[in-house]
């Protein structure tokens, strides 16, 4: 009966009353997944499954639970419908311009089940509005008076933060250095009105909800109120792990992740939870399309969000450049953790913004800032004109640092030189946690509390060869299940080890291109014995260092 909850609730419903009660929901989970709970644990999961507070478990909220209303089916689409959905999904996050226009593809598709299909491979599945996180995706049919009425809440929430953000606004405008900012939306995104036709709709005061039509937009939750808020508990976090070990063990594996998604979409309408738990919720998906969905619903829940940053170095380039259409660059973008990798093209209005904040930044705040600085791939030195005006053309690398002295008063005050910040870390919004091969990149190198760690952000440049290294191992595992496969494909000729031509021009035949300044690091730390050939030992022993959550 896997994947038919349905069946499955009738079976390990004991006295045929067509509800299960705590004790028989307790033992169910311990038959199923072969565990011994405890009362304290068994009454957890149930006061999660019981949604009505009716003291009982029907079989309608045992599917809620699970993640899957429909009972774990799932309407097979017909071989063209499915050809239709393939071509919108497969286009959806590749549009080479105009791509907030991306949700209008999913107007080519013949009806909702189509949608609904294509919305789900994508991570867009329309959620039920919550109060307490609004922040997602809705596609809503403002004829139907439920769908028109989140509608008008989202009006009113949108019109609750417009004080936050004339605020950011002002902040950012000049005498700011990068040139006068463009206007951009940070609450109300990438929204489409669709009646007959589509067209972008801004947010204005004087709009009011049709009573017709479709309303297709990105909601963001930006106050961050969860800094002043306290985290999930570990007895909340097992709980909802022992929901989620569930799901895995009745349900498809196709259907997996997607119930898992609803169930902690659920959880996160009810409780906030740090950076390290998000971290431990996120290595519960492989896809990009999952990935990307936890991090938008997670977005306004995180206690201590001033440390996102190390979240967001978990995913790759491809995975930011969604996050950065739905959440917003300049949501994502953090001045008091600014220390990072970018990369931006500036001729998109929010990639370009976030270059003239860099280019700000690294004009009043002392020391050596942007390093490795590439335009459109070639070495480049920012000029002083960028100051007036950042141009609007051309795709921007860079690494941006600072020294110790910087850092630690921007962590206290939330700017270099003033104490005005909107950012300004408070409250719980600022805690120790990082990616762990940043750790030793943190550290005080001065007596009396030499080896102390004093922030959550590097000092200096030489964390930026690590950080190189680790993107590039990104890159290889998009492109390879193993090391081995990785040395077979790039070996041609079958001699057991690789030069620096073999693997350059073998990896970009294979669809990964490296920039020669990632060729040459990628080089230098696989050659340990400097022989200028590269042997399998030596590549899997890079691609075992070099993992996802920081370095063995």
């Amino acid at each position: 009966h896997k994947g038919d909850l349905v069946s499955i609730f009738k079976l390990v419903e004991a006295d045929g009353d067509g509800e299960l009660s705590c004790r028989e929901l307790k033992r169910a989970v311990e038959r199923l997944l072969k565990v011994k709970l405890t009362d304290e644990e068994g009454a957890d999961m149930f006061a999660d499954a019981d949604w009505d507070g009716g003291g009982s478990i029907s079989a309608t909220e045992w599917c809620v639970y699970l993640g899957m209303p429909s009972g774990g089916k799932r309407a097979k689409l017909s071989p063209i419908a499915e050809q239709r959905v393939m071509l919108v999904t497969s286009c959806f996050n590749r549009l080479a311009a105009e791509a907030h226009r991306a949700r209008e593809l999913l107007l080519l598709l013949r009806d909702d089940s189509e949608r609904q299909e294509a919305q789900r491979r994508l991570g867009l599945c329309a959620q039920t509005f919550s109060l307490q996180n609004p922040t997602g995706f809705y596609n809503l049919d403002l004829s139907s008076q439920a769908d028109r009425e989140v509608a008008i809440r989202l009006r009113g929430l949108k019109m609750d933060q417009e004080s936050l953000e004339m605020r950011l606004v002002q902040y950012h405008a000049p005498p700011r250095r990068g040139g006068t900012r463009d206007a951009i939306q940070r609450v109300w995104r990438n929204a489409l009105i669709v009646t007959g036709g589509s067209q972008e709709l801004i947010f204005s005061h004087d709009w009011n909800v049709p009573k017709s039509g479709r309303l297709m937009l990105d909601f963001v939750e930006i106050t961050h109120q969860a800094s002043n808020a306290s985290a999930a508990s570990s007895r909340r976090m097992r709980a909802l792990m022992r929901r989620i070990e569930l799901i895995e063990s009745l349900l498809q594996p196709e259907d997996q992740a997607q119930a898992t998604l609803q169930a902690i979409t659920d959880f996160l309408s009810a409780q906030y939870v740090t950076c390290e738990q998000a971290c431990i919720l996120l290595s519960l998906f492989r896809d990009s399309a999952p990935r990307t969905a936890f991090f938008v619903k997670a977005y306004a829940r995180i206690v201590d969000w001033h440390n996102l940053l190390h979240i967001l170095q978990r995913f790759t380039q491809s995975e930011i450049k969604i996050l950065g259409r739905r959440i917003g660059y300049a949501n994502l973008f953090n001045e008091v953790m600014a220390a990072n990798y970018y990369e931006l093209d500036l001729s998109d209005v929010e990639q370009r913004w976030v270059v003239q904040e860099l280019v700000h930044l690294g004009a009043v705040e002392p020391g050596k800032n942007c390093v490795e600085v590439q335009l459109q791939g070639i070495d480049f030195d920012i000029p002083a004109g960028w100051a007036a005006d950042v141009p609007r053309r051309g795709l921007l690398e860079l690494y941006y640092c600072r020294t110790k002295e910087v850092t630690m008063r921007v962590l206290q005050q939330g700017a270099w030189d003033h104490e005005l910040s909107p950012w300004k870390p408070q409250g719980k919004s600022l805690s120790k946690f990082m990616q762990s091969y940043l750790h030793s990149y943190c550290l005080e190198d001065q007596p009396p509390n030499h080896g102390q760690l004093l922030a959550p952000s590097p000092f200096g440049d030489k964390w930026c060869r690590p950080n190189k290294l680790r993107r590039i191992r990104v890159k290889l595992v998009n492109a390879f299940a193993s090391a081995n496969e990785c040395f077979t494909k790039l070996d041609d000729d079958g001699g057991g080890s690789i030069n620096r031509k073999e693997m350059v021009m073998g990896l970009f035949s294979l669809g990964v291109w490296l920039h020669p300044s990632e060729s040459s690091a990628l080089m230098d730390a696989l050659d340990s014995d400097g022989g200028g050939e590269i042997e399998l030992d030596e590549l899997t022993e890079y691609w075992d260092s070099y993992i996802f959550d920081g370095w063995k």
